[in-house]
C-alpha cells in the first residue's frame, strides 16, 4: 500500500464554482503533514479521524504555478486518513483553465490540487456530476457516476472533459485532436497531418561488447495525444 488520494471534483451547479474534496489515506499513521495550495482557495474543512490542528505557514511563489499558501497540519495522534475540503466560488480564469457548460479544462500551473507535499502521494481524480461529458484519458465507472483519472495517466492535474454532442474529434493513428467548433475543422486535420509526417522515433541501445546501434520504433500504440486547449478551440 502507498500513500493514496481520491480527489473529488465538481463544479457547481452552475459551473461557476470549482469544489475539491481530497481523501488521503497514509500508508503509515503521521502526525504532522504539509501541502501547498493555490493562494485564492478558500479552505472548507481539514478532519481526519483523530483530533487536529491546521495552519498557514507561509504564502510563496511557485517558479511555474500561481502564488500559494504552504499548510501544515498537526495531530497529537497518528493520523491514518486525512481529508481536506477547499474550494473557489469564482468562474475560474487564467493559467489555462477553462469552466464552461460545454467545456472543462483545469491545468496544474494553476495549483487548483495539493502539491508539494511532505511525503509522495498517488493521486486519482474522481469528476462528479459529469455523466453528460467525455473527460480525456479517463474512464467512466457506472457504478459510482464518476469519471477517474489518473489510473494510467499520472499528468497531475491536467485534466480535459467536453460535454457530449458539442465536440469533434479528427484522429490519425494514436493522435486524436478534440475541437467544439465545426469551423476549426482545418486547424484539427492540420494538426493531424503534421503529426503523420512525424518521423519515427529513434533509441539508443548497448549491448555488452557491441558499440552503439540505432533502432527505430513507433510511438507507444496505447498512448494518446490530444490537441491542447486554445481560445479558439480544443
Amino acid at each position: 500500500m502507498k500513500n493514496n488520494a481520491d480527489v473529488y471534483v465538481s463544479f457547481g451547479d452552475t459551473y461557476t464554482a470549482l469544489i475539491v474534496r481530497c481523501v488521503i489515506t497514509f500508508e503509515t499513521p503521521i502526525t504532522d503533514f504539509r501541502f501547498s495550495l493555490n493562494s485564492e482557495f478558500a479552505i472548507d474543512h481539514i478532519k481526519a479521524d483523530t483530533s487536529l490542528e491546521w495552519k498557514v505557514i507561509k504564502e510563496w511563489q511557485p517558479q511555474w504555478q500561481y502564488k500559494s499558501k504552504e499548510i501544515e497540519v498537526s495531530a497529537k495522534n497518528p493520523m491514518q486518513k486525512l481529508t481536506i475540503e477547499y474550494s473557489y466560488h469564482k468562474r475560474l480564469s487564467g493559467w489555462c483553465n477553462v469552466i464552461e457548460e460545454k467545456r472543462v479544462a483545469l491545468s496544474s500551473y494553476s495549483a487548483w490540487t495539493i502539491f508539494e507535499t511532505s511525503m509522495p502521494i498517488n493521486f486519482i481524480f474522481k469528476m462528479e456530476n459529469m455523466k453528460e461529458y467525455f473527460v480525456i484519458n479517463a474512464r467512466y465507472d457506472d457504478a459510482s457516476n464518476l469519471w477517474v483519472y489518473g489510473e494510467t495517466d499520472h499528468d497531475e492535474g491536467n485534466i480535459v472533459a467536453l460535454k457530449k454532442g458539442h465536440y469533434h474529434v479528427a484522429t490519425t493513428g494514436n493522435f486524436c485532436c478534440y475541437y467544439l467548433n465545426e469551423d476549426e475543422k482545418d486547424y484539427a486535420d492540420c494538426y493531424t497531418s503534421n503529426y503523420d509526417g512525424l518521423p519515427l522515433r529513434t533509441i539508443q541501445t548497448q549491448q555488452k561488447g557491441v558499440p552503439y546501434q540505432y533502432k527505430r520504433r513507433p510511438a507507444d500504440k496505447k498512448a494518446q495525444r490530444c490537441g491542447g486547449l486554445t481560445d479558439r478551440g480544443l
